[in-house]
């Protein structure tokens, strides 16, 4: 069965690859996601391409000359990992078992682009690895369930342990589904339900608004864009002031005028939120980490010009 590789950045795309090699799978080419001016780090999975000399494909699905070497590799299965552009019909008719996508959501209910980051913001105990078929005309993630596994999402975890779960999780699944697909020659899973989109998370999402949002609504929020991704974000003083964590207050509850901040000597500083309140334990302003100790007691966050 002859595979052709769509994948992206980050581990998951790297450890899918890593197990389909290791079970032996006939890996003819790969694919993989042209960032354009985004900063995305492609040298682990380059690297291990060459170590494997498994050969690095063009990604440009307009140029026709590319459609036609991609044609003549005669793939059976495309499996795409981490690839999160639309492929055009043309490719999706070239194999001819089909197509599969690893989703990092549980569907039906994650559909989309963010679905990790939106499941820690709604507050959601457990996320999902699913792999799908891609089938034309078919709403986005919507595809026949070829295989699913869940995880718990612990009380503390941030987005960079959920990428460590998904990343752990694909491998085995992704494996198990082509086992079946080997010896069958098809692809035959579960058909899903109605279920919700969720639309990529950007600035204004990522954006901390204490006047509108209780005190676990802000933590979920901080927890979903941490690091490795940009950070939840809101205003200090004119400037830009990012959060990468923040804890529940565990003495007492404060109250007040949301955004404002309330220090105590020695302590980190909490923040009102609409309802309850919040520990600062790890900021940055304008770019610079700073000691959460510097904001001013008695300042407000959140207060634009």
């Amino acid at each position: 069965m002859k595979i052709l590789y769509f994948g992206g950045s980050g581990e998951r795309s790297l450890n899918c690859l890593k197990r389909l090699v290791e079970d032996g799978r006939n890996i003819i080419g790969v694919i993989l996601r042209d960032y354009k001016k985004e900063i995305r780090d492609l040298e682990p999975i380059k690297k291990y391409m060459g170590k494997k000399s498994i050969e690095l494909l063009n990604d440009n699905f307009k140029e026709q000359g590319n459609l036609e070497k991609i044609a003549s590799n005669s793939p059976d299965l495309i499996v795409m990992v981490s690839f999160d552009l639309l492929v055009p019909d043309k490719i999706v008719l070239l194999p001819k078992i089909g197509i599969i996508n690893c989703h990092g959501g549980k569907v039906p209910e994650y559909r989309g682009s963010s679905p990790r980051r939106w499941a820690l913001r709604n507050g959601e105990k457990h996320g999902g690895c699913s792999v799908l078929k891609v089938n034309i005309n078919e709403i986005v993630d919507g595809g026949e369930i070829l295989g699913q596994k869940l995880y718990p999402i612990d009380d503390n975890d941030t987005i960079e342990d959920i990428l460590r779960k998904d990343a752990e999780t694909f491998p085995e699944i992704l494996s198990e589904v082509l086992s079946k697909v080997n010896a069958t020659r098809v692809l035959e899973g579960k058909k899903q339900g109605p279920g919700t989109y969720w639309h990529k998370s950007g600035i204004e999402e990522r954006k901390i608004r204490f006047r509108e949002m209780p005190s676990e609504e802000v933590r979920n929020l901080v927890r979903s864009e941490t690091r490795p991704y940009l950070g939840a974000w809101t205003t200090y003083e004119g400037k830009e002031l990012k959060i990468f964590k923040v804890d529940r207050t565990t003495d007492q509850d404060y109250a007040g005028t949301p955004g404002r901040i309330i220090k105590f000597s020695g302590a980190d500083p909490t923040v009102v939120c609409k309802n309850g309140s919040l520990f600062v334990r790890d900021i940055e302003i304008d770019g610079k980490k700073e000691n959460p100790k510097s904001l001013k007691n008695g300042s407000y966050l959140g207060l634009e010009k």
